[in-house]
This record gives structure tokens, C-alpha cells and sequence, in this order.
């Protein structure tokens, strides 16, 4: 980056003519030469990077010194400069793919700021698109304060929320939401996430509730030294909470303190931003109590679940997050030796449809739809969500780990389904431990035993028969008769009447060479079950 006196730039490059034949290549570019304002906006970042005053450059002085936008410019009100700035940067992507792929001398912005960067390009290695440049996210999962009930899962369906949000932005890269208590574990100071990860700014915040009023506050600091950029507070009344104000109240100060172009937010908000204030109270607590399921796997969690969300959809019959969010549940139950008798297919069907037909491109609609696919065996329809996921730059990693774990779990297109669970870890390494249940199933249908048993090893959840039952599976078809009886003694505990009722609530989700593999290798040990009840 030049950043000192125009002296010292010349003396890093031999000569300022180096950089302006440059310049020169890519205002003639097609990219760049098709408006007059890039153009403009180019050269002035040119010009004061060269003098040493990049560090001063702001949307400020853009909109002023070179847009000539006036006295009246407002930046929390106007984003002209920061989509300029987004436009110059993809000018500049296009233009190093395209036509000076192979020039020596490669021009970017800054991570941060509006300072040009020059780099020569190496010789020995192919050229990194600009996007590599984008500064890096992380999220931290809020803390709560003061949240007792199902508020207590507030913090992290709210860091859920903003990942969405964060991630269909362009100009960012972002990884979480991550953990404290995971990180605290580790030993790692959660403020000092950037020493692990290579970030360059940490989000961090609290949700505190107090009486009818919920407070947020945020921090964005700096990714290695834990340094406090800026912070602020919002605070919203339960009756009629406004999250979407408070994501775009964020959301701008994040582009004002980045720097780069984050477009206009309304597009992009997600979930719970979407809900019309009016409604926002009936669900936040449907989909909190359905939230306390998903983290408790308890029967009376389960019931209480279904029941506040089948009463959301009948009071907010247009609101698509609760009927996403029951479907997702009931699917989900086919996993549970809790669940008797039946899947309501119907149902989950009518309301996977309906979260579809509301919001289409809502992250917890396309997990409903893939998991009311799951559930009626509709594997074109499956594979096709798969496909479209994947080549989705903005999935969030819920989305590409629960469609991930489906294709896994279907035996469908079990490489995409991989691949996927793959970018939701890259994305989110502390994503929910299920996506290791479903590699260790891949891995045991393969026959690499010692793969799988690793995977079961990471998917660590102390609960459940479904770890001891392909631990039980793995020890017979190793032989060892004695580690598999025990590992089924604790499968029974857990399930009874599993020998009874066979394995056929899990077939829901589990592809049948599965159940068969499992069947047969238990029988290797003397244990019993009716390969018809699978």
C-alpha cells in the first residue's frame, strides 16, 4: 500500500511512470472507460494515494473534491459514494480477469478505506481475484443479559439473523457466528478471535431485556488487537420491535466504518427482519420456543413447539418464519424415537409450501422445502435445491450445512452434499455438530471405518442413540463383538423399544442402505433387528 510521501512511493516502484502507464491501461479499459464517474473517481484515488494523503481519503471528501455532490451530503442518509466505490472495485475485478490478466502491475482498494493499493504481481504464482482483498468479518454470538425462558435463545437466533444479512453483502468476507462458550473452552479469549482466524474486524454485542424493552448494543473492533472501533446502541419495544431498522442502523455503520459499498440493506434483510412490526412479538417467542427444542431434544420442549407455532401460523397465517420454522420441526421429529405413530406429511408439505410461496429466498423457507423433499422422498426436488445452494454465493453456512446434511442423509449427490457441510464449517467452524454425524454415515456406507469413527468422535453430543448406534455398527463390522453389544446397551437405554420398532422412523431421513448396513453388520454381533421394520 503506498502510504508515505510520494518520494518513497517513487523509490518502491523506480518511477511514478510505472504506475500512471498503469493507470493509464485501465482507464482505457472497458470496464472502466464506459463511465465518466468511475473514471473520475479512479483518478482522484490515484492522485492522493500517490501524495501520501490516502489515509485521509472518506466519503466526505469524495463526495466533495471529486463528485462534486455538494455541501448538503449526508452519508447516513446517501450510500452514492459507497456504490461508486463498489463499482470502481468490480471495474477493477473485471478488468484483471479480463483484458490485464496478464499486466504486471495489479491496482485494488484497500481492505479498508479508500486507498489504492499497487502490488506487483508474481510471477510464479496465477494472479488472486480483487475479492481476496475484501476485509474479513467475524461475528461473535451475542451475549444475554438478563434473559431467562426461551429468551434466553435470543442472542443466538439473533447471530443467526445478522450472518444472513452479513453475508449477502458484497465487498465482505465473514465467517461465525462463533461460539464464546466454544471458544472459551479452547482457552481463547473471544476478543481476540482475529489471532486464530485472520480477521480483520470482530463484531461483537448484547441483548438484554428489561421489562417491554429489549437493548442491543454493538462493537466492532479490530480483529487482532480487540481494539473498540466504534460502538452503539438500539433499544426496541417488545409490542412492535424493529429489527429491521436495527440491521440497518448496523449495517450502515459497518459500511461507514469499512468502507465498502453494502448497496441498499432493505434488499437483503432476512427471517426475522422481514416480519411486519405488528407481528414481531407472536414470532420471536415461536420460533424461540422452537429454537429451546433444537437445543434441549426434550419431549416436552417438542410439544410446546409445535403447539406455539401452530398457533402463530393461525393468528399471522402471512408471516413465513413460522410456517418454515414448524415444518423444519416436524420434519426434524422423524429423527426422534420420541415421535409415534406417523410423519404428518400433509402438513409438513402445506407449510414448507406456504414459507416458499411467502419468501422463496428466506433461508429458513429453503430449509423447509428441502426437508419437506426429505421427508416424501422427492429426490429431483432435493437435488435440485442442493444444485442451486451451491452455486448460491450468498448462502449463509445454515443453509449449506442443512442442505448438506440432507443430500448426506439421502445418499444424493453425496459429493455436493459433502462439499457443502465443507463451506458451512469454512464459513462457521463452530456450526452445529450434526453435520459430523451425517460425514460419519457417508463415511461407514464407504467403509473407511476410521474416518467415520473420527467424525463421531467431533459430533460429540452426550445425548441420543444415534452416536452409540454406528459406534455399535462400526465395532461389529471391525469384529469386535464386545465394544458393539456395549455401545447397543446404551443405545437401549436411551430407545427400549428400538429392537420392537425397528429403525423405521429414521428411514424419514436416513437413505434404507444405510439402515440395511447397520442392520446387518449388528447382526454380526448377535443383535437383533427386523430388517422389514427399517
Amino acid at each position: 500500500m503506498i502510504t508515505g510521501p510520494k518520494g518513497e512511493a517513487e523509490a518502491a516502484w523506480e518511477s511514478e511512470d510505472v504506475l500512471r502507464r498503469q493507470l493509464a491501461r485501465i482507464e482505457a479499459s472497458e470496464a472502466v472507460r464506459k463511465s465518466g464517474r468511475l473514471c473520475d473517481l479512479l483518478l482522484y484515488l490515484f492522485e492522493e494515494t500517490l501524495a501520501g494523503r490516502g489515509a485521509q481519503i472518506s466519503q466526505y471528501s469524495i463526495a466533495f473534491d471529486c463528485l462534486k455532490l455538494g455541501d448538503n451530503f449526508d452519508s447516513s442518509k446517501s450510500s452514492v459514494v459507497r456504490v461508486h466505490a463498489r463499482n470502481l472495485r468490480q471495474a477493477l475485478v473485471d478488468y484483471y480477469q479480463g483484458s490485464g490478466a496478464s499486466d504486471e502491475v495489479v491496482v485494488m482498494l484497500s481492505k479498508v478505506g479508500y486507498t489504492l493499493v499497487f502490488e506487483r504481481k508474481p510471477s510464479s504464482s496465477p494472479y488472486t481475484t480483487l475479492a481476496t482483498e475484501w476485509p474479513t468479518m467475524g461475528l461473535l454470538e451475542f451475549k444475554g443479559l438478563g434473559l431467562d425462558g426461551d429468551w434466553k435463545h435470543l442472542p443466538a437466533v439473533l447471530a443467526e439473523e445478522l450472518s444472513v444479512v452479513i453475508t449477502g453483502q458484497g465487498g465482505l468476507r465473514f465467517l461465525g457466528p462463533f461460539s464464546r462458550t466454544l471458544l472459551e473452552k479452547d482457552g481463547l479469549d473471544p476478543l481476540l478471535l482475529g489471532t486464530r482466524h485472520d480477521l480483520d474486524f470482530i463484531l461483537d454485542g448484547s441483548v438484554q431485556r428489561a421489562g417491554n424493552t429489549l437493548t442491543l448494543r454493538t462493537r466492532l473492533l479490530e480483529g487482532r488487537s480487540g481494539l473498540q472501533i466504534w460502538a452503539g446502541k438500539n433499544e426496541l419495544q417488545l409490542d412492535h420491535p424493529d429489527i429491521a431498522g436495527f440491521e440497518e442502523s448496523l449495517m450502515r455503520r459497518l459500511s461507514d466504518a469499512i468502507g465498502g459499498d453494502y448497496g441498499t440493506i432493505n434488499r437483503h434483510l432476512h427471517s426475522l427482519a422481514r416480519v411486519r412490526p405488528e407481528n414481531a412479538l407472536t414470532v420471536y417467542e415461536s420460533v424461540l420456543t422452537a429454537r429451546s427444542y433444537f437445543a434441549e431434544f426434550q419431549m416436552e420442549s417438542l410439544h410446546r413447539s409445535m403447539a406455539v407455532l401452530r398457533q402463530a401460523v393461525r393468528q399471522i397465517p402471512n408471516e413465513a418464519l413460522p410456517h418454515a420454522t414448524l415444518a423444519v420441526v416436524l420434519a426434524s421429529t422423524s429423527f426422534e424415537h420420541r415421535w409415534h405413530g406417523e410423519l404428518p406429511l400433509d402438513e409438513i408439505r402445506f407449510h414448507a409450501q406456504r414459507a416458499w410461496q411467502l419468501r422463496p429466498a428466506d433461508p429458513w423457507s429453503i430449509l423447509a422445502k428441502a426437508f419437506s423433499a426429505s421427508v416424501h422422498r422427492e429426490r429431483t426436488e432435493l437435488s435440485l435445491i442442493g444444485v442451486a445452494v451451491e452455486a448460491d454465493a450468498h448462502a449463509s453456512a445454515m443453509v449449506k450445512g442443512g442442505v448438506g446434511l440432507l443430500l448426506c442423509y439421502q445418499k444424493l449427490d453425496v459429493e455436493r452434499g459433502l462439499r457443502l457441510i465443507e463451506q458451512a464449517f469454512e464459513g462457521n467452524p463452530h456450526y452445529p455438530d450434526t453435520l459430523h454425524l451425517a460425514r460419519a454415515i457417508v463415511w461407514l456406507d464407504a467403509g473407511d471405518l476410521e474416518k467415520a469413527r473420527l467424525e463421531l468422535d467431533a459430533f460429540n453430543i452426550p445425548w441420543g442413540w444415534s452416536d452409540p448406534l454406528l459406534r455399535a455398527a462400526i465395532a461389529a463390522l471391525q469384529g469386535d463383538h464386545e465394544t458393539a453389544l456395549g455401545e447397543w446397551r446404551r443405545v437401549i437405554a436411551v430407545y427400549p423399544n428400538l429392537a420392537r420398532d425397528g429403525l423405521r422412523s429414521i428411514g424419514y431421513l436416513w437413505h434404507a442402505d444405510y439402515l440395511n448396513l447397520i442392520v446387518e453388520a449388528l447382526q454380526r454381533a448377535g443383535i437383533s433387528l427386523d430388517p422389514e421394520l427399517c
